[in-house]
């Protein structure tokens, strides 16, 4: 499905454990995309590693349905924060 949608984008973030990650992704996973039926997203924990890969014909609702997961994914690493001594890196950070 997502390979025949026009415009993709993958989110990589980096967690110092498997477990956060796993759990990073459930949390964030619980919400449904709104426009399901227009743009392809799915989480994926590897690891340490959190993917998520959106697709979609339009490029508004692709930039709308990232722009909320980065939100949630603010929320559910500020939640985790919380408890631990942590930051995420993410692959294109420079420094």
């Amino acid at each position: 499905m997502m390979e025949s949608k026009r415009y993709k984008y993958t989110l990589t973030l980096h967690y110092p454990t498997p477990t956060i990650t796993r759990q990073i992704c459930d949390a964030v996973s619980v919400d449904k995309e709104l426009n399901a039926s227009k743009v392809f997203r799915k989480c994926n924990a590897n690891a340490n590693t959190l993917n998520v890969n959106f697709a979609s014909d339009n490029i508004k609702l692709l930039r709308i349905s990232v722009t909320g997961m980065i939100d949630s994914l603010a929320l559910a690493t500020t939640a985790i924060d919380q408890f631990m001594d942590w930051q995420p890196t993410f692959d294109d950070e420079k420094g």
